[in-house]
């Protein structure tokens, strides 16, 4: 007995120890972003695509043991109070529903200590996005609420410099939320590739089509996704949001070629990315 409750405190000595080394570290790498933060050019402090690529490479050293969730939480604590010490932003929410989860996942992906806001109108949220920089919007995804159009109004108008930066949680919803919903982030700074990404493209038709028919109709120009939703503006006028692959950028002029009236085709933009 005696010999168990030595090996126990000699071995709580030891976690004592590596909590000591990880406070360490915690203030090496502090010191190190407060060096950095004095000689970069000013810019969002919140950088999607390089925060997905270091998180992705310290997943692939966690045990297999232990939540990928956790790792997750924990990473995603630590660099976002770093980012809020190199430039301070805020979130606003906009949940008419499901409020409280939604709150969940924004502290989950930008930190228990961020002050989030909440909106109940996306018109109101989308142009204090789009007048205040470093003021970041969090909108339910469509697959959560189909009823939902706000993403129809990003990089046009008034919320022209506005885009998709992140999908939240990152990895994708978890039976472990406290309900399974997911959302997306957008801001008025451009969203980042990280190399593994995905992006939301809006269809503009004249005629409306089947979801089978503009998923190939989407193929023949090359591009590979999923149709989350759709909108009908007028008579001539069809609105149809993909999820797809690869990064695409806001205003990019990639798709001008793919225009055609054999496929009712009017225009086709990005939305934004997020990172995987």
């Amino acid at each position: 007995m005696q010999d168990k409750e030595t090996k126990i405190n000699n071995l709580r000595k030891k976690i004592d120890d590596i909590d000591s080394q990880i406070i360490d570290l915690i203030n090496m790498r502090t010191e190190i972003v407060q060096e950095i933060s004095k000689n970069k050019v000013v810019g969002p402090a919140i950088r999607t695509g390089r925060e997905a690529e270091v998180l992705r490479k310290v997943l692939t050293k966690a045990p297999s043991n232990f939540s990928r969730r956790s790792i997750i939480r924990i990473w995603r604590e630590l660099v976002s109070a770093y980012s809020q010490m190199q430039s301070s932003y805020s979130i606003g929410l906009c949940a008419p529903t499901h409020s409280v989860g939604y709150w969940d996942i924004a502290r989950g992906y930008f930190g228990s200590a961020s002050n989030i806001e909440l909106y109940k109108s996306p018109k109101v949220l989308l142009q204090k996005i789009s007048d205040d920089p470093s003021f970041i919007g969090v909108f339910p995804h469509p697959a959560n609420d189909p009823e939902t159009d706000w993403w129809k109004n990003i990089g046009v108008g008034s919320n022209k410099q506005t885009n998709i930066i992140a999908r939240l949680p990152y990895g994708g919803k978890s039976i472990e939320q406290f309900e399974e919903l997911e959302a997306i982030a957008v801001a008025s700074f451009a969203s980042e590739i990280s190399g593994k990404d995905r992006s939301w493209l809006i269809f503009e038709l004249n005629k409306k089509k089947s979801k089978d028919l503009l998923i190939k109709i989407a193929r023949k120009f090359g591009i590979l996704g999923d149709l989350l939703c759709q909108v009908k503006e007028d008579e001539n006028i069809f609105i149809y949001l993909l999820d797809v692959e690869g990064f695409f950028e806001i205003g990019s002029k990639t798709f001008e070629g793919y225009l055609n009236n054999e496929d009712d085709v009017v225009s086709i933009r990005s939305i934004g990315s997020y990172a995987l």
